[in-house]
């Protein structure tokens, strides 16, 4: 994690050895300092019960079903890809602001890499085509798409859970759209990230509705 450290008004758990509050955490994790890493168990529960009652903060309410009609409106010119619960991939056409469930548009394949089925977004190779990917349902990435020299550009946003378990190296595609600018993930209920994702750039916001869980070694 880096620039800053992680101020959380209950329920923190760390696991692993990451690395807090240094922009070096985006380094290699033999070339990260020392006294950002969290490598014992010592160290993980003082910085647990020095962050962990925190003085809360509003924060925006993240709902996917916003998000929707600015993905259609990118188009096949803009990438944007919205996985509809029918199985079917759209372009453009009309999404419901309340609901987040989209009709109309030009009915296109699966972009490369990607599966669409029940509303459900799936990468399970190691290569993916770029764009903006809107899921009706979930999105899973079991497979390691992308390098350190030549990331997969994907922003993903689903009105359910995102999960990653593969090793992706990710950063948010370059949209022209503002709304959609440096997003890399949204979701409307949980994130699991399970794999080693790397998703180290300087811009990237994950917005998570419900939980978040890491259980990998990312680099984010």
């Amino acid at each position: 994690v880096t620039n800053r450290g992680i101020d959380i008004a209950s329920g923190m758990d760390i696991s692993g050895n990451p690395c807090v509050g240094s922009s070096q955490c985006s380094l290699a994790a033999g070339q990260q300092p020392d006294a950002n890493r969290l490598d014992t168990n010592t160290e993980r529960d003082n910085y647990e019960s020095a962050n962990n009652s925190a003085e809360l903060q509003d924060i925006p309410t993240i709902n996917p079903a916003d998000y929707a009609q600015k993905v259609a409106n990118l188009g096949a010119a803009g990438s944007g890809y919205i996985c509809r619960q029918s199985g079917q991939v759209q372009q453009g056409g009309t999404c419901d602001a309340t609901t987040g469930l989209c009709s109309g548009g030009t009915v296109v394949s699966a972009p490369s890499g990607w599966s669409c089925s029940n509303g459900n977004w799936e990468v399970s190779s190691n290569s993916a085509a770029n764009g903006v990917f809107y899921s009706e349902g979930q999105t899973k990435i079991s497979g390691s798409p992308g390098s350190t020299a030549n990331p997969l550009q994907a922003t993903i946003i689903a009105r359910d859970s995102i999960e990653i378990s593969g090793n992706p190296n990710i950063k948010p595609y370059p949209t022209s759209s503002d709304e959609l600018k440096n997003h890399l993930l949204v979701t409307g209920n949980d994130l699991k990230i399970s794999g080693n994702m790397k998703a180290n750039y300087q811009n990237g916001a994950i917005l998570v509705h419900q939980q978040f869980e890491i259980s990998g070694n990312p680099e984010l």
